[in-house]
């Protein structure tokens, strides 16, 4: 079963780090915790990529919020009424 699971994660391209985090849940099919593991991965990765030590909540919006996040994930998205669906960039 936990074969399986991994096959299909890879087959979804799920990133090489979240299965590395949780590699030793999968192979004893404890899936909850494989979960677990991998949204810790995350938490662990944004803190690698900002420098910043907190956690849960306060590192997201640390990292991602709005204001002066550490860490910009998306490109500038133009706003206000001349904005349209296709001045979006993609």
């Amino acid at each position: 079963m936990a074969s399986a699971l991994r096959k299909a994660l890879v087959e979804r391209k799920v990133h090489a780090d979240v299965l590395n985090f949780c590699r030793a849940e999968l192979l004893v099919d404890n899936y909850f915790h494989a979960v677990f593991e991998a949204a810790k991965s995350i938490a662990e990765k944004l803190r690698q990529k900002t420098g910043l030590g907190s956690d849960g909540s306060q590192l997201v919006d640390e990292a991602l919020g709005i204001g002066r996040p550490a860490v910009r994930a998306l490109p500038s998205i133009p706003c206000g009424p001349k904005a349209s669906a296709t001045s979006i960039p993609v």
